[in-house]
């Protein structure tokens, strides 16, 4: 519906495994929208992802073409919608406040229709039936949009969804964080933390990855936030275990 009223010829596919290439810029010259279909759930982890925030940020972009010594100037200024069927993660690089200020997470949960009640090609019915209508409704958004400065603005529940996304992408990292403290009179198990952070990731209804990368990922948030490394004498029940010296879980939390 969106393409229709934008035009099929100012549109083109959102393609974040190509968005490193030295030509990939050169096929969104002359287009207002980027859109990504359908896409598997690491589609914004790609390395290209992080162009989108040039394609979106107002950034002077250059765009080479095959076969020709010409470049065109581009300027960021894009429009993207990314369509999934799966949670999309994303792949931070110290840019999680430049990922919050774009993002507009926008969940489908209503059950599918039955196949018989399904209409065939729905937006073109819609197009042909209520065109004038949608065109009208889309119009009085771009007024307003144009008033508020272009920024969207956000409602409380819109920012939750786009922080739980955030959170969700690095959740180890977000559980770290939040939830764990230094206290040089607590030591904690590896085995007590991959436990805690999967009742949290759980209760938040998150995708949980392998013990095995929990436990790496844990390891490395422990020293880039605390400066604690692993340690392999944490005395746990009369035994020696795997665990880290000198912290605790936060008080006052559901961790």
């Amino acid at each position: 519906m969106i393409e229709q009223l934008i035009g099929r010829d100012n549109s083109v596919e959102l393609r974040t495994n190509c968005l490193t290439g030295r030509f990939e810029v050169g096929r969104y010259l002359g287009k207002k929208l980027l859109i990504g279909r359908d896409v598997p759930s690491d589609f914004l982890q790609r390395a290209g992802a992080q162009k989108l925030k040039s394609l979106t940020g107002n950034d002077t972009l250059t765009a080479e073409f095959k076969g020709e010594n010409s470049i065109e100037v581009v300027i960021g200024e894009f429009n993207v919608i990314i369509v999934s069927n799966s949670r999309l993660l994303l792949r931070f690089e110290s840019d999680e406040g430049a990922w919050r200020r774009r993002l507009l997470v926008i969940n489908y949960e209503r059950p599918p229709l039955p196949t018989e009640k399904r209409i065939d090609q729905f937006d073109k019915v819609l197009m042909a039936t209520e065109g004038s209508g949608i065109l009208n409704f889309a119009l009085a958004g771009a007024a307003e949009l144009l008033s508020q400065n272009r920024q969207i603005q956000r409602s409380e529940e819109q920012m939750k969804k786009a922080e739980s996304l955030l959170m969700s992408s690095d959740p180890v990292s977000y559980f770290i964080s939040n939830y764990v403290e230094l206290d040089p009179d607590s030591n904690l198990t590896v085995e007590l933390m991959v436990r805690k952070f999967r009742d949290f990731s759980q209760s938040c209804k998150w995708p949980l990855a392998s013990e095995r990368k929990i436990q790496s990922r844990i390891k490395e948030m422990m020293f880039e936030l605390y400066g604690i490394m692993q340690s392999k004498n944490i005395s746990y029940e009369g035994r020696a275990v795997r665990g880290y010296i000198g912290c605790r879980f936060v008080k006052k939390n559901h961790a």
